[in-house]
C-alpha cells in the first residue's frame, strides 16, 4: 500500500487553479461569483471540476484577477481550460475593441433620435443595426430594439422595450450602463409624444373626412398620451434640470398641446413652451442638436410669441432667423402667421400683403406648405381676404 498522501486536486487542472486564485485573494465563492458576473452554483461546479469553464469567464478571470500575472503564467492556465492562447486572445481584442466604442453610445442614441425625428427612418434604422453589433448591455439592446420598432412605426412595441429598460434602470440591474434614470424615462415620454401625435394626425384626417365621432376619440386619446408624455419628460428634467433632450421634447410637446387647445388653457401651454424653448436656444450644450432642430426651436419659439401677442418678441426671433437661414420655408410660413394673426388681434388688415408674400415664399420653398396653409386656422383670415391659388 503506498503511503503517499491522497492528492486533493480534481481531475481536471483548471478547477484546482480556479480555488487556488479564489482562495488566494481572500473572497469566498458568492464574493468571488459576484465579481466574475456569474452565479455561486456555477463557480462551485468549476472548482469541483464537473463543469469546462466558458471563454467569456475565463478572459474575465484574467482581466479581474490576473492582470498583472507573467504571460506564461496565463498561457498555462488557458489551455488548463481547455482553449487556446490565441481564441482568448481574439476574444479580448474583440471586447476591448467594443469597450473603445462603449463612450459612444449616447452619441449613438442622438444620431438614431434625430434622423427618426426627421423621418429619415431607412438611415435610422442602419444606424441601430450598427449599433447592435457594438453594445450588448441589457439596457442598451432594450433602448436600441425600442428605436427599431419605432422605425417601423410600431410605438406599442418601442413603449414595452423602453419600460423595460427603465425597469432594469430602476432595480439596479444594469448599473454599469452610462444612461442615466433621467435619461431612459425622458425616451419612454417621447414614445408618449410620439404616439400622441399619430391620434392628431388620426384627427385630423377624421376632420377632413367629416368624421366628427372619430375626431373626437382621436383628440381624447392624444390628450391621454400627451399626458403620459408629459409626466415622464418632467419626471425627467426633476432629476437632470438641465438635460437639453428632455427639454427640447417637453417644448414641442407644449406647443402640440397649445394647437389643440383653446382659449386659456392654450396660453397656458403657449407660456410653458416658450419658457421650455428659451431654455433650449440658450442652453450652453445647444450645438450638440442638430441645425435644423436648432432652426426648427426657433421658429416655434416665434409662434409662441405669436399665440401669446408678443409681436415684438416674434418679429425679433423670424428676423434674426431669417438672416442665417433666408431660404428656411419654415420660418417663412412663421411670418406669415405672425402678420395675419396681429392683423387679426388689432382688426387692421394692412399687413395681410405682407402676410401673403411671406407665405408665397415659404411654399416656394417647400411647395407642401401649401397643404398645411389650406387647413391651418392661424391663416383663416388671409384665405378670406385673397383667393390665393395654392
Amino acid at each position: 500500500m503506498s503511503t503517499e498522501p491522497i492528492s486533493e486536486k480534481p481531475a481536471f487542472p483548471f478547477a484546482f487553479e480556479l480555488t487556488q486564485i479564489r482562495q488566494q485573494h481572500g473572497l469566498n465563492m458568492t464574493a468571488f461569483a459576484h465579481q466574475l458576473g456569474v452565479t455561486e452554483a456555477y463557480i462551485s461546479l468549476l472548482e469541483a471540476g464537473k463543469r469546462k469553464p466558458s471563454k467569456k469567464l475565463l478572459l474575465k478571470l484574467l482581466q479581474t484577477f490576473l492582470a498583472q500575472t507573467p504571460q506564461e503564467q496565463r498561457h498555462i492556465l488557458i489551455r488548463q481550460a481547455g482553449f487556446t492562447p490565441d481564441e482568448i486572445l481574439k476574444l479580448s481584442a474583440a471586447d476591448q475593441q467594443r469597450q473603445k466604442h462603449r463612450h459612444n453610445f449616447k452619441t449613438t442614441v442622438t444620431v438614431v433620435l434625430g434622423l427618426i425625428r426627421d423621418g429619415h427612418f431607412v438611415q435610422a434604422h442602419s444606424e441601430i443595426q450598427h449599433a447592435l453589433q457594438l453594445f450588448a448591455r441589457p439596457i442598451e439592446l432594450n433602448m436600441l430594439s425600442g428605436y427599431l420598432e419605432l422605425t417601423r412605426g410600431n410605438t406599442a412595441a418601442a413603449l414595452v422595450a423602453m419600460q423595460t429598460a427603465e425597469h432594469l434602470s430602476v432595480n439596479a440591474l444594469a448599473s454599469d450602463t452610462e444612461m442615466s434614470h433621467a435619461e431612459i424615462i425622458a425616451n419612454i415620454g417621447s414614445v408618449y409624444f410620439t404616439m400622441g401625435s399619430e391620434q392628431v394626425a388620426r384627427r385630423n384626417a377624421c376632420r377632413l373626412a367629416q368624421d366628427s365621432q372619430g375626431a373626437e376619440v382621436a383628440l381624447y386619446e392624444a390628450n391621454r398620451y400627451f399626458s403620459e408624455a408629459e409626466t415622464y419628460l418632467e419626471q425627467s428634467l426633476s432629476e437632470h434640470p438641465n438635460y437639453l433632450y428632455a427639454l427640447d421634447e417637453l417644448a414641442r410637446l407644449y406647443f402640440n398641446l397649445g394647437e389643440l387647445h383653446h382659449s386659456h388653457a392654450a396660453k397656458g401651454y403657449w407660456h410653458k413652451a416658450i419658457n421650455c424653448y428659451q431654455q433650449v436656444l440658450s442652453h450652453p450644450q445647444r450645438y450638440t442638436m442638430r441645425r435644423e432642430h436648432l432652426w426648427e426651436a426657433g421658429c416655434f419659439l416665434a409662434h409662441a410669441y405669436n399665440k401669446t401677442q408678443h409681436w415684438e418678441h416674434a418679429h425679433e426671433q423670424l428676423h434674426l432667423i431669417l438672416i442665417y437661414q433666408p431660404e428656411y420655408w419654415l420660418a417663412w410660413y412663421v411670418v406669415a402667421c405672425h402678420f395675419c394673426l396681429k392683423a387679426q388681434d388689432e382688426m387692421n388688415n394692412t399687413s395681410l400683403d405682407t402676410a401673403k408674400d411671406a407665405l408665397l415664399q415659404a411654399i416656394h420653398f417647400y411647395p407642401p406648405a401649401a397643404h398645411q396653409a389650406e387647413l391651418d386656422p392661424d391663416l383663416e383670415l388671409l384665405r378670406q381676404e385673397y383667393e390665393l391659388n395654392l
